[in-house]
C-alpha cells in the first residue's frame, strides 16, 4: 500500500559505515541495502509495506499509522514529522520491533525516516 505521494517523497539512502553481513542484498560496491517492513498494528498486524528507501514523508496512507516493524538490514532513524523533523527512538538496526513504544517511539507518530546502508 504505497501512494504516489510516498513515491514522490523518496529520498537518497544515506551511508553509515558498518561491517557487511553475509546473505543480505548488497550494492556493486558491497554495501548492504537497508530493508524494512512496517506494519499498521502491534505485533506485525494489519497492512504491511516493505521498502529499502528513506522517505521525507511516508505518504497519506502510512502517516501516523505505524505500530510495529522489522528491520531486515541496515539502520533506520524515525521522525515524528515530515522532512526528518523531531527524531524519535534513536538509530535502530536489524531486529523485530513488535511495538514501537518499546524503543521510545510513541504509537502512530512516524511520518518520515532516514535509511542507512549497513
Amino acid at each position: 500500500m504505497q501512494t504516489a505521494n510516498a513515491v514522490s517523497q523518496r529520498v537518497e539512502v544515506l551511508r553509515l559505515p558498518h561491517p557487511s553481513v553475509n546473505g543480505m542484498q548488497t550494492t556493486a560496491s558491497g554495501l548492504i541495502l537497508p530493508d524494512i517492513t512496517v506494519y499498521e498494528d502491534i505485533d506485525y498486524g494489519g497492512n504491511a509495506w516493505r521498502t529499502s528507501f528513506a522517505y521525507s514523508y511516508v505518504g497519506d496512507d502510512w502517516n501516523d499509522k505505524i505500530s510495529s516493524f522489522v528491520i531486515h538490514a541496515g539502520y533506520f532513524q524515525f521522525y515524528a514529522d515530515a522532512n526528518f523533523i523531531t527524531p524519535v527512538g534513536g538509530l535502530l538496526g536489524p531486529g523485530y520491533y513488535h511495538w514501537v513504544a518499546d524503543v521510545g517511539i510513541p504509537n502512530d507518530v512516524i511520518s518520515s525516516w532516514h535509511a542507512y546502508y549497513g
